[in-house]
């Protein structure tokens, strides 16, 4: 039910999301704009077998790993970023284990993934440099897109 209230409330202001917000967005960004007003029924049959897939491989990182626990270091906190002496690198946060079946849950979905890989491609970006977690599932969704090196 709550879905269909959803794309009630979607359909019924269509004509407002054309007129008062497309009329004045920059024609790069039209994609990504129609992914987020009209979510999942703007995402073409290739977004979402890419989505599958990916969701697919993220349901397998448990039969990958030969541990259970994952090391990584964790990112610094804004209020504690710094740099190390004499480098322009870093100080990571704290070194850490982490269950790999936590790490498989991590990351943004397909919608959000979909949705940065709309900006790069409407914006003909050919780097980007994604800011958050490490696992790496927003990224996968930029290869069709992007010139790798």
């Amino acid at each position: 039910m709550k879905k269909i209230k959803e794309l009630l409330h979607r359909l019924s202001n269509h004509s407002t999301f054309k007129e008062d917000y497309l009329r004045v967005l920059p024609l790069e960004y039209y994609s990504a704009a129609k992914l987020l007003f009209y979510r999942q029924l703007s995402m073409t049959a290739a977004e979402k077998s890419l989505g599958k897939k990916i969701e697919a491989f993220r349901n397998q990182i448990p039969k990958l790993f030969a541990q259970e626990e994952i090391q990584s270091y964790t990112s610094p906190y804004s209020d504690t970023f710094k740099l190390e002496e004499d480098s322009d690198h870093t100080v990571p946060g704290d070194f850490i284990s982490t269950d790999v079946k936590t790490v498989m849950k991590t990351g943004s979905d397909i919608f959000k993934g979909t949705l940065l890989r709309r900006v790069v491609e409407g914006t003909q970006r050919k780097r980007v440099l994604e800011l958050g977690i490490n696992t790496g599932f927003a990224n996968v969704t930029l290869f069709p897109s992007m010139e790798l090196s």
